[in-house]
């Protein structure tokens, strides 16, 4: 994961690049999350903006990638030029993508599959910038939530109103982290609210971690801060 203090020297960093570069070559439009930017200029000015990145930073490497068919793709959102000049968004999905989500059935907290419900749905007005791609994204969020188990009727309540917290209820004092048991964690996490603890479920039976170990274990004496 690196440094918690890399992700404010890279936005220093960056900041001070885009003053640099934006002084010989400004924008048309510009927009950066962390260090993936998205920036419109003159196509001529394109190699000559690209070798400037370069010689202000030579130790950085840049990948830039061009519009292809009036497209380009930034963080999870594809963008298109129309022909009237106009910018629509929609979200975009890799070729390969398997359309496999968290399942209704799996061992879960039905939280999680609230979240996922709630998150991928949200992306609708939030990455698609007009009706039609909304009611596409719609559409297709509906299948693939059919085809892993949802029914209708949970998805419905999950893109109803959101239920706020009470502002004069108690939050907890203390909180603990347990392995989700069907119809168990439940019970215990209502038994323990008025105790003013709370309870942050996890799941730990799962195949992935039954069968994945993707690195070997440390003895003992080598983790850190071992005295």
């Amino acid at each position: 994961m690196g440094s918690p203090l890399s992700r404010v020297i890279a936005e220093e960093v960056l900041q001070r690049l885009e003053r640099l570069v934006f002084c010989s070559y400004p924008p048309k439009f510009w927009a950066r999350y962390v260090d993936d930017s998205f920036v419109i200029i003159k196509r001529s000015h394109l190699q000559a903006f690209r070798a400037l990145l370069h010689l202000i930073l030579p130790d950085i490497q840049f990948n830039m990638e061009e519009e292809v068919n009036n497209q380009l793709l930034f963080l999870d959102v594809q963008v298109t030029k129309l022909a009237d000049g106009k910018i629509r968004t929609t979200v975009y999905r890799e070729v390969k993508n398997t359309k496999r989500i968290l399942h209704f059935r799996s061992n879960h907290p039905v939280g999680h599959k609230r979240s996922c419900v709630r998150t991928l749905f949200r992306c609708v007005q939030t990455h698609c910038s007009d009706d039609s791609g909304k009611k596409e994204e719609m559409e297709y969020l509906h299948a693939i939530f059919t085809a892993n188990g949802y029914p209708k009727s949970f998805i419905r309540k999950c893109l109803g109103k959101p239920q706020f917290e009470r502002s004069n209820e108690e939050k907890p004092k203390f909180w603990l982290a347990i392995p989700y048991e069907m119809n168990v964690s439940g019970a215990m996490a209502s038994i323990l609210k008025p105790f003013g603890i709370g309870m942050a479920l996890k799941s730990e039976c799962n195949i992935r971690q039954q069968v994945m170990k993707p690195k070997d274990l440390l003895p003992v004496t080598e983790h850190l801060a071992v005295v």
